[in-house]
């Protein structure tokens, strides 16, 4: 399927923040992404992860490596529109891959690469890894897991089951059919589906996400789901110690804006304010903190017309029609997931010229039981 690009999105789970902080909970320690650092994600895809972290982080040096020269052709394309000059992408074959072509790492990532590529290309990785993963890095590995990746080769047979003779240039017409019979039987409630309640989330991500997503993630050439003793055994023998699963909640969503409605106290449009709050965010103005509450750090009042941070207005020009749109929010570290429902709205809003009165902003928050710190109260 290497034909298919794979989906432009940014996964939360590889930032620096995350997978320290996911260090942090488990009591590890984690080299310190505050400063000048080294991160390579393998398997990049088009960028939108690695230049989200050289736009978090202007004296890391970043790589981007893929095996896909559309993909690296595209990654590049992105940094440059985003004017990012700190990320650097090749195409390449890593199980024949010059490993002095990199530097020692601190950050090592891979997303949907080590269960999906061949044994000998693992080896490449994990060669890269032991030599060049710094003492005290962290390396990131995502995998479909066992025993529950029992459900997902299931769906993958019936998806594959559809492509008759290798008719692959017909994946845009299979496999939506192929959704489609999933969906049914899913309807009927049918036993696949009773004993297997993790089929039904994967295909509302999959009725989502599209063609792209379902190619690389269930009709790839090489899928081996493995068990966790099966990837700590292989990275222990590169010196590795397991440390944690990186799903922890830790994403700054727009979903916590939305939450405004719910209070009946406000005296205002609760739309209009999380638009503004998300367009303050986007623009690196304000420093979201994910609390009970919304609380919110005030670095200036946000200037006539400010401009998107220029990842953000990369990101918004290469949306497709629909489809939701993840933004940075640079003094956080983190990152925003704004829906397509929002999208216009948002565009929208930072077309206008405003003169946001924080003091203003301030004061509504407090009346409404929420606070707003200003910076130099700190």
């Amino acid at each position: 399927m290497q034909d298919v690009p794979y989906p432009d999105f940014l996964c939360g789970l590889q930032l620096t923040a995350h997978l320290k902080y996911v260090c942090s909970v488990v009591g590890m320690p984690a080299p310190d992404p505050s400063g000048g650092f080294t991160y390579c994600d393998l398997g990049c895809g088009q960028s939108r992860t690695a230049s989200a972290i050289a736009a978090f982080h202007p004296d890391a040096q970043v790589w981007g490596l893929d095996l896909s020269v559309d993909h690296i052709l595209a990654a590049r394309a992105f940094a440059e529109r985003a004017t990012q000059k700190s990320a650097m992408f090749m195409a390449v074959d890593l199980a024949n891959f010059d490993l002095l072509s990199l530097p020692p790492l601190d950050f090592i990532s891979m997303l949907g690469v080590w269960a999906w590529v061949s044994e000998q290309l693992r080896d490449g990785i994990f060669n890269l890894v032991m030599q060049q993963l710094k003492p005290g890095a962290l390396c990131y590995v995502s995998y479909n897991a066992m025993p529950g990746a029992v459900s997902l080769g299931a769906i993958r047979r019936m998806c594959l089951d559809l492509l008759e003779d290798g008719q692959a240039e017909n994946l845009g017409v299979l496999l939506p059919q192929a959704l489609k019979q999933l969906r049914s039987l899913s309807q009927a409630d049918g036993l696949f589906f009773q004993k297997h309640p993790i089929a039904e989330p994967v295909i509302a991500t999959a009725e989502t996400a599209g063609l792209r997503y379902m190619a690389h993630q269930y009709l790839a050439d090489k899928w081996e789901p493995m068990s966790i003793k099966q990837v700590a055994g292989t990275m222990r023998g590169a010196g590795l110690t397991w440390a944690s699963s990186c799903i922890l909640e830790h994403r700054l969503n727009a979903e916590s804006f939305i939450q405004l409605s719910k209070k009946d106290s406000f005296g205002f449009d609760a739309a209009d304010l999380a638009e503004v709050l998300m367009a303050l965010v986007v623009v690196d103005v304000i420093w979201p903190l994910p609390t009970g509450s919304l609380v919110s750090y005030a670095k200036k009042p946000i200037p006539q017309g400010a401009d998107l941070h220029p990842y953000n207005e990369a990101a918004l020009a290469t949306k497709r029609p629909g489809q939701s749109v993840t933004m940075i929010a640079p003094a956080f570290g983190s990152i925003v997931s704004i829906p397509s429902i929002d999208v216009d709205l948002l565009e929208t809003h930072l077309a206008k010229d405003h003169d946001l009165d924080v003091l203003g902003l301030c004061a509504t928050l407090a009346a409404s039981g929420m606070s707003f710190l200003d910076h130099q109260m700190i």
